[in-house]
């Protein structure tokens, strides 16, 4: 089996660096500027992310759909690697509370039926950003 010491210090190792990339302050107003972000995207970011992790939670639960959406769509238009693991740190937040999941599975849904009424593939999988990194 795989040492049990081995996987501690793995994920200390990565809740540390987590922990360091989330401190990192991300200007979002270049990237809205340099139009990189749409204006809505910008407006849900640039407040959540200024936020302390409980009001993040309650406002997940508030707007839950809409800063999950605005979190694809920023690891799909994000080509810098320190920005975009400050994004991933974000999406592996919401996750972290298994209930923030069905935001996820309400777009996976959405996307499905767009894609069933078109002959055309428009929708995404709401995971497939993460799979293309």
């Amino acid at each position: 089996g795989i040492d049990k010491e081995l996987i501690i210090g793995v994920t200390d190792t990565l809740t540390v660096r987590a922990s360091h990339i989330r401190s990192e302050a991300i200007m979002w107003q270049p990237l809205l500027r340099s139009a990189v972000i749409k204006e809505h995207d910008y407006n849900v970011i640039a407040a959540y992310d200024t936020m302390t992790k409980e009001q993040q939670i309650e406002r997940l639960a508030v707007d839950g759909l809409n800063i999950v959406k605005t979190l694809i769509n920023l690891t799909i238009s994000i080509c810098n690697e320190r920005i975009l693991q400050h994004v991933l740190v974000l999406v592996n937040d919401v996750l972290a509370e298994t209930e923030n999941i069905k935001y996820f599975e309400q777009i996976e849904e959405a996307n499905s039926a767009a894609k069933a009424a078109s002959d055309e593939a428009n929708g995404h999988s709401s995971w497939e950003p993460f799979l293309d990194l």
